[in-house]
């Protein structure tokens, strides 16, 4: 929106040097579980394929914390690599999955999930999603607002 103002925040040095380099928003080095902003500090947050690099004990906790940084009204928009929803998409998943098992450094640390249950455990009742299949690779969309 017009006046609005963006922030970018990352815990990866390289991605933040990357952004400073590229663009003109404010970035700050942060743990994403644990945000260094005010509770109901900002009316959108979007994390995009983030959640699938956390370790799945600290997956609730980090959407709750989004929950927090909300306003009232404010709206969580997450994508992250999901399960399959059609045989092509199955099978790559399926052959993710198996070489995360074995070294999920060769998987760049990410694997699939399903964030819809996580979203609502994390207090967010008005969700929507969406699965998207781009190149057999599936991507979950979740657009949830904070009541």
């Amino acid at each position: 929106s017009p006046g609005g103002s963006a922030y970018g925040l990352d815990i990866s040095t390289v991605m933040l040097n990357l952004t400073r380099k590229r663009g003109s928003v404010p970035v700050t080095q942060a743990d994403g579980r644990f945000l260094p902003f005010s509770p109901h500090s900002f009316d959108r947050l979007y994390a995009a394929y983030v959640l699938d690099l956390l370790p799945y004990a600290d997956l609730l906790i980090t959407v709750e914390g989004f929950m927090r940084a909300l306003k009232s009204g404010g709206i969580l928009v997450l994508l992250a690599l999901t399960e399959g929803v059609n045989l092509p998409s199955r099978a790559l998943v399926a052959a993710w999955k198996g070489l995360f098992s074995i070294s999920p450094t060769a998987c760049g640390g990410c694997r699939p999930l399903q964030l819809i249950d996580l979203t609502r455990q994390a207090g967010f009742t008005h969700i929507e999603r969406e699965v998207i299949v781009q190149l057999g690779i599936p991507s979950e969309i979740i657009v949830a607002t904070k009541i």
